[in-house]
């Protein structure tokens, strides 16, 4: 089961390379982008492993469990309602970003509502299921998926039109300044994967051991990398500002001159929605299952599940209406900043916890 703690970790990976990750490091390209990265890189493994030994004092028991055994109520409940809201609002922010996407690059046709409907009943479905089932479920799209994301990146890095003199320029502007908390909190969420194990390490049935420990952090800087420097290499240092989706029009600039599909977008679309509609759907069954941990002992507790999705699709639809694209930007970074300091503070505090579990021994 340890190799799911793999899974988990490089879903959040890929799937943060189209929507938020990039813009914000894009946006401070000239200023402290390339030191912010590193920063983050640095810090989202330090927090990673933290998090790794934390676990390692719990086995077979999530946060809920964990929580009830070793705090008071006036601690419990806060602190559970806030990660369960930051892994809300990942899921909804995912759906809200690729139900955008779909309407803009792949059926214009459609409204955006309708789009985010039919994301929601399947992401609803999926989300519902048992934390097993699930499991299984990433498992098999990482086996059909990977192999062709790693081409689309090999040849993103080969291509012709890839201008490093422009990656050099931001390299070389961006490296000897004090990193920006944005940037900082952006290049940290791609490692971000692991707090789905506040519910899945329940089925740990063995010692939480990372094997080849340094896999995770390599792989990690070089999507950091690809996600923010191949879109600059496409576009230059200036034109690449004005895109709202940097990765999706570089792929667009990607061509299989002997593929049985030339244009690689409609390739890369295809594998970043299944990847990305599956992220959503571990984060809001890690959702749900913290809020249920909250209201088990209410009377209502059989129809609990659906009306947490209930009120889950209610707000994320909601929210799509009254708000537009600019709107639904200026939000996400808010939660990225937000969820860098919650994460940070979370894994200090279970860790200080697993700590003091051990002493009491």
């Amino acid at each position: 089961m340890v190799r799911y703690f793999y899974f988990f970790v490089l879903l959040n990976m890929i799937s943060n390379v189209i929507i938020l990750v990039p813009k914000v490091l894009i946006e401070h390209r000239f200023d402290s982008a390339t030191i912010g990265l590193v920063t983050g890189f640095v810090i989202g493994t330090i927090l990673m492993f933290l998090f790794v030994r934390f676990m390692k004092a719990f086995p077979e028991e999530g946060l809920p469990e964990i929580l009830q055994k070793a705090t008071a109520p006036w601690f419990f409940w806060p602190f559970l309602f806030i990660n369960a809201l930051m892994f809300f609002f990942a899921g909804a922010i995912t759906l809200i970003g690729f139900s955008t996407i779909s309407v803009r690059f792949i059926n214009p046709e459609i409204s955006t509502t309708q789009t985010l409907l039919l994301f929601l009943l399947l992401v609803g479905w999926i989300a519902s299921r048992k934390s097993i089932a699930l499991i299984f479920t990433v498992e098999l799209l990482f086996l059909i998926n990977i192999p062709l994301i790693l081409i689309i990146y090999s040849k993103a890095f080969s291509s012709a039109t890839m201008d490093w003199v422009a990656v050099k320029e931001v390299i070389s502007s961006s490296t000897y300044t004090i990193p920006s908390y944005s940037t900082v909190a952006a290049a940290s969420y791609l490692f971000s994967g692991y707090t789905n194990f506040l519910i899945f390490n329940r089925y740990m049935k063995k010692e939480f051991i990372v094997r080849v420990p340094w896999l995770i952090p390599i792989t990690g800087f070089i999507t950091l990398v690809t996600t923010f420097f191949i879109p600059i290499g496409f576009y230059g240092t200036d034109a690449v500002g004005d895109l709202t989706f940097p990765w999706i029009s570089s792929a667009d600039s990607i061509r299989f001159e002997y593929g049985i599909v030339e244009r690689v977008v409609f390739m890369f679309l295809t594998l970043y929605i299944s990847i990305s509609l599956l992220s959503a759907c571990v984060h809001w069954h890690v959702s749900i299952q913290l809020f249920q941990s909250l209201f088990e002992k209410t009377k209502f507790f059989p129809l609990k599940k659906t009306l947490v999705l209930l009120l889950f699709c209610t707000f994320t639809i909601w929210y799509n209406l009254i708000n537009n694209e600019q709107d639904f930007v200026k939000a996400s970074k808010i939660w990225l900043n937000i969820r860098f300091a919650t994460e940070f503070v979370s894994v200090i505090i279970l860790l200080v916890l697993a700590k003091r579990g051990k002493t009491n021994e």
